[in-house]
């Protein structure tokens, strides 16, 4: 049966645009912008300076404190580090990369030799090393939830429920990539010592929801996938405790407060690459949609991409 919070609102999902739409790899641009602050924490110290050569996957940016290392998207040249304009309003120091179109790998990017030997300790290291974030938008530190939640954490979820309008890039995610979202669930699984990690996914979503199912069937996998009712801010983090547990994350509170950790699904996804195959985050599903949009899509694009290319792709 479809859970629920207590309140919403249903407002017109507009995902039909794009919601039958493959996610489309976006041919990488000339130069990339990439600012030093993709996290919540302060942002990053700059690793490289103007000249320098870089690879994709090569550490560019350091934290210290609350943060997540930033990884080179493009290989190519370092055409600058300087303030550039930011998303959160003003400018932030930012590596501008001339890309070189040649793809190398940083020999930085090593894939374990055996992903599922690794101990909890290790796989933590490889998520922090990966710069993985909340890419639902809050952008937190992934490492730092984990490993703050171990022994505090007793349902870990799964945020599937997409419930604003337009955006569709979770909902492809479930169909092109459910092995993906169910290997990260097994690592987190595995990280929170948990018996089951519970995908929650609005029931408009029904593809997507079997999508998971049929791969969960065929790994015999420690997942359960949970259809939510339309209504949002499903998604928000206090109401999918809620809908899921039935608990209430107290006002001012974390959902560690009542003993869960949510994490986006493609967070899960970025957390199944690294380890499996080392690769940090590079890239990110974006969604370019709406009444002023000639063709609506969903975009694979490398970080840093000027949103200028989103629209004229």
């Amino acid at each position: 049966m479809a859970k629920a919070f207590f309140g919403g609102v249903h407002p017109n999902d507009m995902k039909a645009a794009t919601n039958e739409k493959a996610i489309e790899q976006l041919a990488p641009p000339a130069q990339v912008v990439i600012p030093m602050s993709m996290h919540f924490g302060a942002p990053c110290t700059p690793l490289v300076k103007k000249g320098d050569h870089v690879k994709i996957g090569q550490k560019i940016g350091e934290f210290k404190g609350l943060g997540a290392p930033i990884h080179a998207s493009v290989s190519g040249t370092v055409a600058a580090v300087e303030p550039r304009p930011y998303s959160m309003g003003g400018k932030i120091t930012s590596v501008v990369i001339d890309n070189d179109f040649l793809d190398e790998i940083s020999e930085e990017v090593q894939a374990p030799a055996d992903p599922d030997a690794l101990s909890v300790e290790e796989m933590i290291e490889i998520v922090k090393n990966a710069g993985i974030v909340g890419m639902g938008g809050a952008t937190f530190p992934t490492h730092v939830k984990i490993s703050g939640g171990i022994g505090q954490v007793d349902t870990v979820i799964i945020n599937g429920a997409e419930c604003e309008p337009y955006i569709t890039g979770d909902h492809r995610a479930m169909l092109e990539r459910p092995e993906e979202i169910i290997g990260g669930c097994c690592y987190l699984a595995k990280m929170f010592g948990v018996e089951k990690v519970i995908i929650g996914v609005e029931d408009n979503k029904q593809n997507g929801i079997d999508a998971l199912n049929k791969v969960i069937a065929e790994q015999k996998a420690p997942v359960v996938v949970q259809p939510l009712h339309c209504r949002y801010p499903q998604g928000g983090e206090k109401q999918l405790c809620q809908a899921i547990t039935g608990k209430q994350v107290p006002p001012g509170g974390l959902p560690s407060a009542i003993g869960c950790a949510v994490f986006n699904i493609n967070t899960t996804c970025a957390i199944y690459r690294a380890i499996t195959t080392g690769m940090p985050v590079v890239r990110k599903v974006v969604t370019v949609s709406g009444s002023g949009v000639i063709e609506p899509k969903n975009l694979a694009c490398h970080i840093g991409t000027p949103v200028s290319l989103l629209f004229d792709a």
